[in-house]
This record gives C-alpha cells, sequence and structure tokens, in this order.
C-alpha cells in the first residue's frame, strides 16, 4: 500500500525460504503454495496494475547455498536450471495504462496543471506539438473567472506533485495519481480546499526532502516536501499554519510556464475554441495582460496561458 501511494509500480520479489524446505536439487521452488507464488498473488489482488519481477536463482532453495544445483563432479550447473510453471491466474504481460474507457494513454512526456482553485489536469504533451493559432490550443478549462492555472510542467510521471494553500495547508501525491484526461477539461481535484482558500504553490520534485518553498509575511519559512506533507490527490492536506497565511512562493529559477515573456503582436488571431468558455484569453478574465508565457522543454516551446492554452 505505502510503495503503491509513493509512485512504485515494480517490485523484485526475494523470498527466505525455511532451513526445513532446503534441499540439494532446490525443489520448493516448484511449490505452487510456497512464499514467491502467494506474494505474487496477494500483491496483485490488492494492486492488479503493480508490475512483479522474481529471482531464478536457487541460492534461497538450495542446501548447498549456490545459484544452480551441483553435479556429482562438484559443478554448479547455472546454464541447467528450469522454471516452474506459472500459474493460469498470475498474468504475465505488462499492464498497459488506460483510461477510464479503455483506451490506452499515450506515453510520457505529459503535462500537467494545478489552479488555484485546487484542480488538476494531466495530458500529452504531444497533442499540442502540432502548430497551432497565435492564441494556442486550450489544454485546460479553469473553474470561472476567478480561477487561473497557478504552474503548469511537462513530467515523465515519475515525479511528486508539491501543493501549498495561501491558508496555510500542504499537501504532495504522485503525479500519477492526477487522472489523465483527453481535451481540455476542468480536471479533478488535487488539493480539498476551505471556502476562501486558495493554491498558492505548486511543483514538481523526485527528491523526498525538496519541493515549494512558500513564505509568510513573518519571513517564515516551509518546503512542501514528500518526506512531511506526503497524501494522496483530492486530501485536504496537513495543516501547517493555524494562524497567518502563505503569501509568497520562492518560485524557482525554472518554471516551465514562465521562463520567456513574449509579446502577442495579433490580437485578432482566430482562437480553436469559438466559445471562450472558462477563463480563455478573451472574455475569461484570466489573461487580460498583453503578454503571455513560454518556455523551452525537451526542445520543444511551451507556450502556457493562465486561462488553459497552450
Amino acid at each position: 500500500g505505502r510503495a503503491w501511494d509513493l509512485g512504485i509500480r515494480c517490485v523484485v520479489l526475494f523470498p527466505k525460504v525455511a532451513d526445513g524446505l532446503k534441499t540439494e536439487d532446490g525443489a520448493e521452488c516448484f511449490n505452487e503454495g510456497g512464499v514467491i507464488p502467494r506474494a505474487i498473488r496477494t500483491l496483485k489482488q490488492a494492486h492488479p496494475e503493480m508490475a512483479i519481477m522474481t529471482d531464478v536463482a536457487l541460492d534461497p532453495y538450495s542446501s548447498d547455498g549456490h545459484d544452480g544445483i551441483v553435479s556429482l563432479d562438484g559443478v554448479v550447473l547455472n546454464d541447467e536450471r528450469s522454471l516452474p510453471t506459472i500459474s493460469a491466474d498470475l498474468d504475465t504481460e505488462p499492464p498497459v495504462d488506460t483510461e477510464d474507457g479503455g483506451e490506452p494513454i499515450p506515453p510520457p512526456p505529459h503535462c500537467i496543471a494545478v489552479t488555484r482553485k485546487g484542480r488538476c489536469i494531466r495530458f500529452a504533451l504531444s497533442s499540442h506539438k502540432d502548430v497551432s493559432t497565435k492564441n494556442g490550443r486550450r489544454y485546460m478549462r479553469p473553474a470561472g473567472d476567478d480561477d487561473a492555472v497557478v504552474a503548469v510542467y511537462v513530467t515523465d510521471t515519475t515525479e511528486q506533485m508539491s501543493i501549498a494553500s495561501e491558508g496555510g495547508r500542504a499537501l504532495t501525491f504522485p503525479v500519477q495519481q492526477a487522472k489523465f484526461i483527453r481535451g481540455a477539461g476542468k480536471g479533478v481535484i488535487a488539493i480539498k480546499l476551505r471556502d476562501g482558500d486558495s493554491v498558492l504553490a505548486f511543483e514538481l520534485t523526485q527528491n523526498k526532502f525538496e519541493g515549494a518553498l512558500v513564505k509568510t509575511p513573518q519571513g517564515r519559512e516551509e518546503t512542501i516536501r514528500p518526506s512531511k506533507f506526503s497524501g494522496n490527490r483530492a486530501a485536504r492536506g496537513s495543516v501547517v499554519l493555524k494562524r497567518g497565511r502563505f503569501v509568497e512562493w520562492a518560485e524557482p529559477i525554472l518554471r516551465y510556464d514562465q521562463l520567456h515573456a513574449i509579446t502577442e503582436e495579433d490580437d485578432d488571431a482566430p482562437d480553436d475554441d469559438p466559445e471562450n468558455e472558462g477563463g480563455g484569453n478573451e472574455g475569461g478574465g484570466i489573461n487580460r495582460g498583453t503578454t503571455q508565457n513560454t518556455s523551452t522543454q525537451q526542445g520543444l516551446p511551451l507556450p502556457f496561458g493562465q486561462g488553459g492554452d497552450a
């Protein structure tokens, strides 16, 4: 359970076999009721998508302690080992990541975005590789004119999401818990916020001791790190401040959505979405300025707007 919650999707099992079960030929390894087959079934029942690998060495089962059977001549026959038959109730194919409808999810890189109202969306970077209009192609619809994208990053889906709210709450969880969505939607809940609270900071981290750095007006600093604030998506998070608020986010030098600023040259360019719902560049109440943000990741230009356009 804990490993899965931390984003671990593959494990390797090594058995500790009782001495009384060890023999010269290591026959216990063929026992379908042995410790490894039982462990595999237990893990698969709890987490069907978990990939499980096992070792073929015989030393855990051999009374001689070697990886292979020892011949009468004293030679370890490592190349003459055979494998037990895999039970029909155990799958042998790697899991395929799919959406609820069963359609396979495109492989990473993906993009992950979080809004001020605490919603998140994960989508394929490849869906924005083609040339679009000047206003971009919408990747998300913020929940109303008072909502906006806090940050959007390119992800290989192995990172942890680090989120802090102005009201003093903190939460980290694996990127893979953020639902993959095709098309521009409102996303799913990343962190449950109280009335009047909003997300101040959002970053990705692969280090359990690193994350978004936020500050109070009095200068107190807090790093929203997985080692302290680990949880699951849609949770309320940990209470960091019982009084006061976080007011400043010490943003990292590399922000994929704020690395360079470019000036819009053509305000009359058509929009891919004629309805302009939920915070587009026109009439959405989010991106009313004359600039938009852009960045480069993996050699691709990625202009991201707070209104959900890219």
